[in-house]
């Protein structure tokens, strides 16, 4: 959907995609970044279409640079190259995972499903980018129709170019409810 002043509310494109909206404090939309790899579960079965990798790029805001790859965009190179080319300072990773967290992990029943995601996901993957200093991965928690979804939010933080300690800097208690995760960081230079 789009609004455009001589043609109203209309439909822009009749594709349905997977979409993350970025808000201004003042509530507008500064940009919407939709999903470019879909997962063969229920994103398939809806036949939802994919974005283009190029359409992949970063929003200049008060706080920098923000990108944002759909869940499993993320563990993707090319998308994570993508959103680091495009000088993104942030990246926000907003996921819904129907996994049971400490549970068994779906590419491998002998380990944790939620261990792996920290140790191939964005604590990982920030390491030696470019532009990359932060990333957010809000998590979807509790039932939406017949799934259920498990995920600890966290911020990670690209350790060489934040001096932080820790790739974690802050981690949601539990997998199964609702969470405020929040970090002190270092201001970013903004290009305001």
């Amino acid at each position: 959907m789009d609004d455009e002043a001589a043609k109203g509310v209309h439909v822009a494109d009749a594709r349905v995609r997977n979409v993350s909206y970025l808000f201004a404090s003042s509530g507008k939309v500064l940009s919407r970044s939709a999903k470019v790899n879909l997962t063969d579960g229920v994103e398939s079965m809806l036949g939802l279409s994919r974005a283009r990798l190029e359409d992949v790029s970063a929003t200049i805001t008060p706080l920098g640079r923000v990108a944002t790859l759909i869940c499993y965009d993320a563990f993707f190179e090319t998308c994570l190259e993508r959103a680091d080319a495009s000088g993104a300072q942030i990246l926000v990773q907003p996921s819904a995972n129907a996994q049971i967290w400490d549970g068994p992990w779906s590419a491998d029943a002998s380990r944790i499903e939620g261990h792996e995601w920290l140790a191939r996901g964005l604590p990982s993957r920030l390491q030696g980018r470019v532009n990359l200093r932060y990333g957010i991965n809000p998590m979807l928690t509790g039932n939406l129709f017949d799934l259920r979804f498990e995920g600890k939010s966290h911020i990670s933080a690209n350790q060489s170019l934040t001096g932080h300690d820790s790739s974690i800097l802050e981690i949601a208690a539990r997998a199964d409810g609702f969470a405020i995760v929040n970090a002190r960081v270092d201001a970013i230079q903004s290009e305001r």
